[in-house]
């Protein structure tokens, strides 16, 4: 009976064969070798449209994985039934949940959550506890509302013009020096201007910085007393006092959670510091300008830990300050460097700048470097790409930003602009007589120092030991919460969410001991080329194509930005793990697909383009090295928006049952469950079998985008996705598609041959399926055997199902 059916299957296969072959025999395009390593090599800072960095390594994943892996952002209203839709999303195979709590969700009196919030919190945590969903609490303190606050109103009784340093009340009654300020000035941000100074007999408040905009006579305007002060640097006490709120912040979310019957979820730290950060971010001279006095470090004598002049002569190219091989994240500090010519006079280079980097081919691989003004400092940030990490310091004047540093795999860095009266991390410099002091985003360690390259090639080096250690900020809120976290609830696992848009903030080996994760948000968007093109001077190839980027994966999953995040999730860099941590992994916390911004203004278009892109990017990334995806998100008002379910599943008080389950079920969540479907029966495994391919393209070739003269085109063959997931023992899923690089639009199917080694091919089954039309797919076993199978197969721009289960 087994041998009768299987010669029926091949019999079927043959049928497709008739029709598949009808055409007469066409051209064969290898794309060899498929996996290979050299689509990672690639310098950091460079960029490239060629390199395609996921076809730089293969793996098989366990099936689990992925089913573990599906999560989304929690934006369900209010007013909707969340035990209705957290269930269509968990029947559709999501199995975690974002959900936002901030530090403003939290009373005055730090006893638990606001009455509002708490409802709407305990509404979702109960809901996910139901079906069983595992929460990710995001947590936050956005500017707009940082922190518990009181708002109110005070009328000002004396125009103060644009740039007024004191502002005249009618009372200043419960305002507190330092805690008070004007909200929503330039935007929406809670006492924008602080009061620094209080004169309760003239109602005259002294403000932190200059008014940013005229305010006349018997306006009443918006204030606020904050329950604790923006983060102040970290030697001072006010920073603590500020950390200590969060923490008890951090101990009624995780109480309120834990309370709810979860022992295991997940603490995002932060969400993304590209807007509503500056509560935390270089606080000090956002609400401040200048910084106040007792956000000044200590005196030298507490933390100096290298004070020598050192000779420099004439013929002196570059002096360096190397961090060599330590970690470049907390702030070490250097006192007194000076650099003289012999004969003591100050090394000066026409009193400014001067680029001389390409004027000395002994160092071809430093990026810049500069000579200094008068007050004998050395200037301008430089890395090697050679592994060592270093950097000729810069800038004269009191308080300047130096510079923040990117590390992308080992080395290579990116310029910052010196920007006036900032910190950057703690990164700065000061001037005290002619004693330069110089802060950077730093070392933790021992082994720093300067170099001193001369033009025959000859090295000075002076050794440097440091006696105190200043962590910046964040990397200190960082470590604060995790001790915590692990102390009181040890079965959380903490995630560093301060690098998710800006990817390389902090290299994975260098982050606060005992974290488990860091989170990425690489949203799709478009990208148009060559107008959106970062630094073309450091382009791999020197060609930029004409091309329009609409991935659902983001672009982030290609080189043409030198931050890939290929970099940070490839499997060599995935064992770099911080101190105290046994497996670090990646997040992708927020990832989502906005058809109105993709163009699209058609609804039904619009709901199969999100249906692509959902299933597109999940079975990728959770391949290819991501431990979880949230979608952002779950609902919104408009299906043109970037909701997952569809807009009208709000009106639901009930759950639907049958046919009209599917009339509220969206075209992404019915993709997503017919490809979870095929992942049922997935098992814990110890190991997984790596499996093996050639791919060969037929037919016409179609292209992601034309060359030119000296460059060839990017071929549809050359972005061919393969990913492997193994079911148990003897079964795979094997997802394939084009990654075509604009989504909207649709491709005609295209026919490759596809050869897939180590698995036992005589009489395994397979099969080929469609997950967007719920569909088979016509395929032709070309050749089996113990050892491999063959097959000529059509693909299209969004995952087909390639199932294999030997005997």
């Amino acid at each position: 009976m087994k041998k009768y059916k299987y010669i029926k299957i091949l019999l079927g296969m043959v049928i497709f064969s008739t029709a598949l072959f009808s055409e007469p025999q066409q051209k064969i395009f290898p794309v060899s070798p498929y996996v290979d390593p050299s689509q990672l090599s690639i310098p950091g800072g460079k960029h490239s449209f060629y390199k395609i960095p996921w076809r730089a390594y293969l793996e098989t994943v366990p099936g689990i994985k992925f089913l573990d892996g599906v999560g989304f952002h929690y934006t369900i209203p209010v007013r909707a039934n969340q035990d209705v839709l957290v269930r269509m999303l968990a029947e559709s195979g999501f199995k975690r949940a974002r959900i936002e709590i901030p530090w403003c969700g939290i009373n005055w009196e730090e006893t638990g959550l606001r009455e509002n919030a708490e409802k709407e919190i305990l509404k979702k945590l109960s809901a996910c506890k139901k079906y069983n969903i595992r929460p990710l609490i995001l947590l936050s303190a956005h500017h707009g509302f940082p922190c518990p606050a009181r708002g109110f109103k005070k009328k000002v009784v004396k125009d103060a013009p644009s740039g007024s340093r004191k502002l005249v009340l009618s009372d200043v009654k419960g305002l507190v020096p330092g805690y008070t300020g004007i909200s929503n000035l330039t935007g929406y941000k809670m006492a924008e201007v602080i009061f620094k100074e209080i004169d309760e007999k003239t109602n005259t408040v002294v403000l932190s910085k200059p008014l940013p905009k005229s305010i006349k006579a018997g306006e009443e305007i918006p204030m606020a007393r904050l329950k604790y002060r923006p983060f102040y640097p970290t030697w001072t006490p006010q920073f603590q006092e500020t950390m200590n709120g969060w923490l008890k912040y951090v101990d009624i979310v995780c109480d309120t959670v834990k309370k709810m019957g979860f022992k295991e979820f997940d603490v995002e730290i932060w969400n993304e510091l590209t807007f509503g950060s500056d509560f935390v971010e270089r606080a000090i001279v956002k609400y401040y300008s200048p910084p106040p006095e007792e956000a000044n470090p200590p005196d030298e004598t507490d933390w100096i830990f290298y004070s020598k002049e050192i000779p420099v002569s004439d013929d002196v190219f570059a002096v360096l300050i190397t961090l060599g091989n330590l970690y470049p994240n907390l702030d070490l500090w250097i006192d007194d460097v000076s650099f003289k010519k012999k004969g003591g006079k100050n090394l000066i280079k026409n009193g400014g700048f001067e680029n001389i980097s390409e004027k000395n081919p002994q160092l071809p691989e430093l990026w810049s470097a500069s000579f200094s003004s008068p007050d004998k400092i050395y200037l301008d940030t430089s890395i090697k790409h050679t592994g060592e990490k270093s950097i000729c310091l810069s800038k004269k004047g009191k308080h300047k930003k130096i510079v923040q540093l990117f590390y992308l795999g080992n080395g290579g860095g990116i310029r910052q602009k010196f920007e006036p009266g900032e910190y950057i991390f703690s990164c700065w410099m000061k001037v005290k007589g002619k004693n330069v002091t110089y802060g950077l985003d730093g070392v933790h360690g021992a082994g720093a120092g300067i170099i001193v390259e001369h033009k025959n090639g000859k090295t000075d080096r002076y050794s440097v030991k440091a006696k105190r250690i200043y962590p910046p900020v964040l990397w200190e809120i960082g470590r604060q919460t995790v001790n915590f976290v692990k102390k009181k609830y040890p079965e959380v696992k903490c995630i560093w969410g301060f690098s998710n848009t800006t990817f390389f903030r902090y290299a994975v080996p260098i982050l606060p001991p005992g974290m488990d994760g860091q989170s990425y948000h690489p949203y799709m968007g478009i990208k148009k080329f060559p107008e959106q093109e970062a630094r073309p001077k450091d382009n791999l190839e020197g060609f930029t194509p004409d091309l329009k980027l609409i991935l659902p994966e983001g672009w982030s999953c290609t080189f043409v930005q030198t931050e890939s995040l290929m970099r940070l999730i490839n499997p060599e860099a995935r064992k770099k793990k911080p101190e105290g941590v046994e497996k670090f992994e990646h997040y992708m916390s927020e990832h989502g697909f906005y058809p109105r911004g993709m163009g699209i203004k058609d609804r039904n278009k619009a709901l199969i383009v999100k249906a692509k892109c959902l299933i597109r990017s999940l079975l990728f990334w959770l391949n290819k090295g991501i431990k979880a995806q949230y979608i952002h998100c779950a609902w919104q008002k408009d299906d043109l928006d970037m909701g997952i379910l569809l807009s009208r599943s709000v009106e639901l008080n009930s759950y639907p049952e049958g046919e009209k389950l599917n009339e509220y079920l969206s075209p992404a969540l019915k993709a997503l469950k017919n490809v979870v479907k095929k992942f049922e029966g997935s098992k814990q495994l110890s190991k997984t079998r790596n499996l093996d391919f050639e791919v060969f393209a037929t037919g016409k070739q179609k292209k992601i985008f034309e060359g030119d003269r000296t460059h060839p085109p990017l071929y549809h063959r050359d972005v061919f996705v393969i990913l492997p997931y193994q079911i148990n023992e003897k079964k795979f899923v094997i997802p394939l598609y084009v990654m075509t690089y604009d989504i909207t639009k649709e491709i005609e199917r295209e026919y490759y041959i596809l050869k897939v080694k180590n698995v036992k091919g005589k009489r395994a089954k397979i099969s080929y399926y469609d997950p967007l039309k719920d569909e088979k797919v016509p395929f032709e076993i070309k050749k089996v055997s113990q050892a491999d199978i063959t097959l000529y197969l059509p693909v299209v721009d969004y995952p087909y199902l390639l199932t294999i289960e030997e005997e």
